[in-house]
C-alpha cells in the first residue's frame, strides 16, 4: 500500500478504531497492518503513537477552555473542587470524548480514574441542557476543537 492509501487507515487507528477492525478493512491480517502503520509512522509504535495524539488533542482543548471560560490558562489542571474549576473541566472531558478520546486517556492525562471522567461527560451534558450559557460555551469550546483539528 502506498501511503496516500494508509492515510485514511492512519486517521481512523488515531481515533480509536482497532488494528483488527482496520486490518479486516485491508483484507489483511492485523500483523501485517500494524508493520504497515509502523513503517508509516517511521518506525513508531502505533500504539504509542495514538497515545500521544490523544493526550496532544485533550491538551489542545484544555487550552482554549480558559478563553471560553474565562477562567485562568491551566485552571482545569488544578486538584480543586470549585465550580469554577470543574465546570470547565467537565467541558473539556466531554468535547475531547466527543473527539474520540478515550476516557482512560484522559482520566490518565488528569491523573483520575475513568469513572470520574465518565461521571464528567455525562454531567457536561446534563449541565448544558439546563444551562444555556453552559450550552453555548461548550458549543464554543467544541467549534475551536474542531478549528484547531
Amino acid at each position: 500500500m502506498t501511503r496516500d492509501e494508509i492515510r485514511p487507515f492512519y486517521e481512523s487507528f488515531v481515533q480509536g478504531v482497532s488494528i483488527a477492525d482496520l486490518a479486516l478493512r485491508c483484507r489483511c491480517s492485523p500483523k501485517k497492518f500494524r508493520n504497515l502503520l509502523k513503517e508509516f509512522l517511521g518506525g513508531e509504535d502505533p500504539h504509542e503513537h495514538r497515545q500521544a495524539c490523544q493526550q496532544r488533542r485533550t491538551e489542545e482543548i484544555s487550552m482554549r477552555v480558559s478563553e471560553v471560560f474565562g477562567t485562568r490558562p491551566g485552571y482545569v489542571w488544578r486538584d480543586s473542587r470549585q465550580r469554577e474549576a470543574v465546570y470547565p473541566r467537565y467541558a473539556v472531558w466531554r468535547v475531547a470524548a466527543e473527539q474520540g478520546v478515550p476516557l482512560e486517556c484522559i482520566a490518565r492525562l488528569f491523573e483520575m480514574n475513568h469513572t470520574t471522567v465518565a461521571y464528567g461527560v455525562e454531567k457536561a451534558a446534563i449541565l448544558s441542557e439546563h444551562s444555556p450559557d453552559y450550552a453555548a460555551k461548550l458549543n464554543r469550546l467544541r467549534e475551536l476543537a474542531r478549528a484547531a483539528a
